[in-house]
């Protein structure tokens, strides 16, 4: 009898024996194991913050001497990434898209908060909606892009119902 766990029983001839493949994306678990998981929790998709700034440009175009601030926020790593799952866009996108997209006037803690004005928020979120929407189109895999541009929708949805506009 063989034990994978120590705190396990011994396993018997006929046992049911699974594994864990550990947080793996779906792209992971095709490449390496041949299957992908549906409602994968661990399924994201990453983009060099280069690849990012283009895309959110197109998705709603800023001033470019805006990038200063980027600077100003040491936000100018050259091998920068910034990651989409079903949870949204990370930190430094969210960010990043405020710093760019948001009056100055209405950012909070040099963007790493919400904006003050909803408006403004709200054309971060989407913004980074369409980005995500337009490099999961481009992979010929939009879930990961709707079910972020539903969270969209639904934190301006929350914030309407809170009173915040």
């Amino acid at each position: 009898a063989a034990t994978l766990d120590p705190r396990s029983a011994p396993l018997k001839a006929g046992d049911q024996v699974l594994i864990s493949y550990g947080p793996r994306s779906n792209d992971q678990l095709l490449q390496y194991y041949g299957f992908v998981e549906p409602g994968n929790p661990h399924d994201t998709f990453e983009m060099s913050q280069e690849a990012f700034l283009l895309a959110l440009n197109v998705a709603v175009p800023y001033d470019p001497p805006l990038l200063r601030r980027l600077r100003d926020a040491e936000l100018t790593a050259p091998d920068a990434k910034v990651f989409f799952s079903r949870d949204g866009a990370d930190a430094r996108a969210r960010r990043i898209a405020r710093l760019l997209l948001t009056p100055e006037s209405e950012q909070v803690d040099g963007g790493k908060q919400p904006a003050a004005a909803l408006s403004s928020e709200l054309l971060v979120l989407r913004a980074l909606a369409d980005v995500a929407r337009a490099e999961q189109a481009g992979l010929g895999d939009t879930q990961v892009a709707d079910e972020t541009a539903n969270l969209s929708a639904k934190a301006a949805t929350a914030a309407v119902a809170n009173g915040a506009v």
